[in-house]
């Protein structure tokens, strides 16, 4: 992403994307889980994908790839629309780890930038990461596909990635965040203070 001609959304905050991917993720699941009341921890995002169509919540276009050509897919909030490649969609349906985080990015802006301003942030605007709609989409699809509740810190890498169904990296950098919010939160009760959450 090039962050001099990123679209500026009203800024949000990690806990608040947080906290709006975990309810989304709630709602979903909630439609979805086993028999046997475990938590459905790996996301069947083409099954979600189909459930927000059908129920009218998205509409969604397989276009050529030459028709997209800076990028895998495109979301217009307002409209409900999710534009994307059919390379890429076909990789998502193979259950391409990259591809499927990016339906969960795209989802991020449907769920988060409808009624947002239209405006672009230019390379001499100063605003702060946390208005970066990119940012914020990424970040949506990082707490929605894994849930870090269900996060065990003795896991490897390659649980997390396995049980959630994600790529190293995003598995990586949720294992660390887990450990980090942990550490924070021992070193809080240690010291009697209360909890940031």
């Amino acid at each position: 992403m090039n962050r001099s001609h990123a679209t500026k959304a009203t800024p949000k905050t990690k806990a608040d994307i947080r906290a709006i991917a975990q309810g989304i993720r709630d709602v979903i699941t909630g439609l979805m889980v086993s028999h046997d009341g475990e938590a459905v921890h790996c996301l069947p995002m083409m099954r979600i994908f189909e459930m927000l169509y059908i129920q009218e919540e998205l509409a969604m276009e397989i276009v050529p790839d030459d028709e997209l050509k800076d990028a895998v897919a495109e979301t217009e909030p307002d409209e409900q629309l999710i534009k994307i490649r059919e390379s890429d969609y076909n990789s998502a349906a193979a259950g391409d780890r990259d591809a499927l985080f990016t339906l969960a990015h795209e989802l991020g802006h449907l769920f988060m930038h409808a009624d947002q301003p239209k405006t672009f942030a230019r390379s001499s605007i100063k605003y702060s990461l946390e208005s970066d709609c990119e940012w914020q989409a990424n970040t949506f699809a990082s707490e929605f596909l894994v849930d870090r509740r269900l996060v065990d810190t003795k896991w490897s890498i390659h649980k997390v990635q396995e049980t959630f169904g994600v790529t190293w990296e995003i598995a990586r950098d949720a294992l660390e965040e887990k450990k980090r919010e942990e550490k924070l939160a021992h070193q809080l009760q240690r010291l009697n203070l209360p909890s940031l959450s």
